[in-house]
């Protein structure tokens, strides 16, 4: 765990950012690597750092693109351009580690039907880029694709996707709606964390996996249904969602339930995770164990009532409120 230096409050150690007050934790030297992974360089961005786009924005040319073959891939190592409206050039099968990342001038982005990978880190904080649609050949979106694209109000992920990558759309505060498509199997860590104006979400029956954090500080969230199809939760997937009334499993999921919208394991002897919108929760009394993060950020919570026996994990009620009662029976 680390300690925010804003707001006080413990985070996990591999957070970019807190969780609680979205204070950006200081930058480390991170290793950047092309499609085949080959370490190239390390760099730090300096506090306030983006790249040059004050001029106003030009159609791209072929200048505006390094691009190279490797392992039989044409890939966009990066964009040089002005930013404004860009249009990936036919050539390229795969958008490099990194390739836009930092480009705020950037207003739209035409991908061809060839790429077949988005890069980790690609898109970063490109903060003036609106929507995106992803071509039908692309199978994976990498790990903080588009990170903090605070503007991007649409996204359309095509039925070849099958991985979505930790972080890959967190921080994207303009998302109101994203629909997964049934190709996709799993959803990393933090994939949309921070995503505060998603107002609605649907798992598909394809998914097995949710990761941690995955939606969580989705403080438009209403409600949310887990697949019968989905074996594995991450702790802290719905933490601080403040809108959230229930967490609804698939009654045919042989690995959750759901009681009163609060998530627990099938047999009712584990707490998993409590709708941020509750206000008081009742715990049954099958239930021996509390989890991670189980009420992480329930803010409205004024009560809960849970089993004498019942293991409580430290970091339960991380972000309640002060004055919540806590009864054991």
């Amino acid at each position: 765990m680390k300690k925010c230096a804003k707001c006080g409050r413990d985070n996990l150690d591999d957070m970019l950012f807190c969780g609680y007050c979205s204070e950006r934790f200081p930058a480390e030297k991170k290793p950047v690597f092309t499609a085949n992974r080959t370490l190239l360089t390390f760099y730090l961005l300096p506090e306030g750092f983006s790249l040059p786009g004050a001029e106003k924005p030009k159609p791209a040319s072929d200048e505006d693109f390094e691009i190279v073959e490797e392992d039989g891939e044409t890939v966009l190592v990066k964009y040089k351009g002005k930013g404004g409206d860009v249009v990936i050039p036919d050539s390229v099968t795969s958008i490099g580690n990194y390739a836009f990342a930092w480009c705020e001038s950037l207003t739209s982005i035409t991908i061809p039907d060839s790429v077949t990978s988005i890069g980790y880190w690609a898109f970063e904080n490109c903060t003036s880029l609106k929507s995106i649609t992803i071509p039908d050949g692309v199978t994976s979106i990498g790990d903080f694709a588009f990170y903090d694209c605070t503007s991007l109000t649409s996204i359309t992920i095509p039925d070849s996707v099958t991985s979505i990558g930790s972080r890959a759309f967190a921080r994207c505060y303009s998302i109101t709606s994203i629909t997964i498509p049934d190709s996709v199997t799993s959803i990393g860590d933090w994939t949309f964390f921070g995503c505060k104006s998603l107002t609605s979400i649907t798992i598909p029956d394809s998914v097995t996996s949710i990761g941690i954090g995955a939606f969580e500080g989705c403080e438009s969230l209403t409600s949310i249904t887990i697949p019968d199809s989905v074996t594995s939760i991450g702790y802290g997937a719905f933490d601080a969602c403040k809108s959230l009334t229930a967490i609804n499993a698939d009654i045919n999921n042989p690995n959750y339930c759901s009681i009163d919208g609060v998530l627990y394991d099938k047999n009712q002897t584990m707490l998993i995770a409590c709708p941020g919108g509750k206000e008081s929760v009742t715990i049954p009394n099958s239930v021996t164990s509390i989890g991670k993060f189980a009420f992480g950020g329930c803010k409205s919570l004024k009560s809960v009532s849970l089993p004498d026996s019942a293991v409580v994990d430290r970091t339960a009620f991380s972000d309640c409120p002060s004055d919540l009662v806590i009864t054991r029976r």
